[in-house]
């Protein structure tokens, strides 16, 4: 299985790269092709046009080589309030199945020391690990991935080489400290001595190997024509290329000929990388033009980018 993220600044076109790539890989290609917006939201849905309700956090099949999945936070009660509602730990523990059994780590140290942790980060990426093990099991061959702007990403990306190097210090650690901390903080007492704790190993495997795919990934960087964007490419890159992952190009979206737009994206191709150029399109709002507007782009991404 093989990932292409298309990353970069909010608002400059990215779930339509996403989209358009995926239904030319799908359709004219035949290949097997999943699209997880990990955006969040209704955009890769609003793109396609589709009044289906998709359900979140799953694989939703659209059509033959194609699906898409939608990456957004479920509510959870949190260990403070479970404990005013006499829930047991494991009545707790039992809202963070498989690898979502690091979150209540995380919510323990906020309600317990104090102390600020991502959760939400947390969330999202272990719900990504979950989609990309059930696209895995069902033979799709390439996965498209709509990031969040450059922050989001950047939390992504740091967030996995960080998640897997605690999980393996906190089996390896965490039980000779139970005995220290059993008295006072039983709960998380509990929660060393649970499944997801004895089963720290397989987890950290399985984080280590979604960093695998996206340190391997092709990243396309997307921008449009103005300076601000383009400014921004060069960010986004960096924060990229610290993950170890490498950026193959860039797709520069709604071209509209005026002059000041040749001297900002001759800047891009001074980077040496193919660059895809995509003039305006305005039938992408028009659900008659949408598809071959989209299979059209996705030509040419794939031309130049896969």
């Amino acid at each position: 299985m093989h990932l292409n993220i298309f990353a970069g600044k909010g608002g400059v076109g990215k779930t339509n790269c996403a989209v358009s790539l995926a239904l030319h890989l799908s359709g004219s290609m035949d290949i097997k092709t999943a699209v997880i917006d990990y955006d969040g939201g209704h955009s890769v849905a609003n793109t396609l046009g589709t009044t289906t309700l998709l359900s979140r956090n799953m694989v939703c099949p659209m059509k033959k080589n194609f699906a898409i999945a939608i990456v957004e936070n479920t509510d959870f009660v949190g260990i403070a309030e479970a404990i005013t509602k006499k829930w047991t730990l494991k009545e707790y523990l039992a809202q963070f199945p498989g690898e979502f059994g690091l979150i209540p780590l995380t919510d323990m140290v906020n309600a317990f020391f104090g102390v600020l942790t991502d959760t939400v980060t947390l969330q999202k990426f272990a719900t990504l690990i979950t989609l990309l093990a059930q696209l895995e099991q069902r033979g799709y061959e390439r996965v498209i991935i709509d990031v969040e702007p450059t922050a989001g990403m950047e939390r992504l990306l740091l967030n996995v080489q960080s998640t897997a190097r605690s999980l393996t210090n906190l089996q390896n650690q965490g039980i000779i400290s139970l005995s220290m901390i059993g008295a006072k903080w039983p709960h998380i007492a509990g929660y060393l001595k649970g499944d997801y704790i004895k089963h720290a190993d397989k987890h950290a495997a399985n984080i280590q190997h979604v960093a695998t795919l996206l340190t391997n990934a092709k990243y396309m960087i997307v921008s449009t024509p103005e300076a601000s964007p383009i400014n921004q490419t060069f960010e986004v890159r960096r924060i990229i290329e610290k993950f170890g992952g490498k950026v193959h190009g860039y797709v520069v979206n709604n071209l509209r000929g005026e002059a000041h737009e040749a001297s900002n994206i001759s800047r891009l191709d001074a980077e040496g990388l193919p660059v895809v150029k995509i003039g305006r399109q305005a039938g992408l709002h028009s659900g008659k033009e949408r598809t071959p507007i989209l299979l059209n782009m996705g030509a040419l991404i794939a031309r130049e980018l896969v």
